[in-house]
């Protein structure tokens, strides 16, 4: 458990880890004594996983230009046509 801590702390900021909200124990008429706990995992995005998502946007927005363009296109030859 110490080395888990230890690599935990070596890998992680301050604004990442589990934040502990409420611990007791607690005594139910089926499961017997145990043991509640509330926690918030506070996780931060890896830089790969910023990246990927910048890649991926980046291929929506040229399919979006790319759209735009065929619609503009098609626009321009309707106007050829009408005139």
């Amino acid at each position: 458990m110490y080395m888990v801590m230890k690599m935990q702390q070596k890998n992680t900021t301050s604004t990442e880890g589990i934040e502990v909200l409420e611990s007791r124990t607690f005594e139910d008429n089926v499961y017997g004594m145990g043991q509640y706990t509330s926690k918030v995992y506070h996780l931060q995005r890896t830089n790969q996983n910023k990246n990927e998502e910048e890649e991926k946007d980046e291929e929506e927005e040229n399919a979006e230009d790319e759209e735009d363009q065929e619609e503009d296109e098609e626009e321009e030859e309707n106007n050829e046509d009408n005139d």
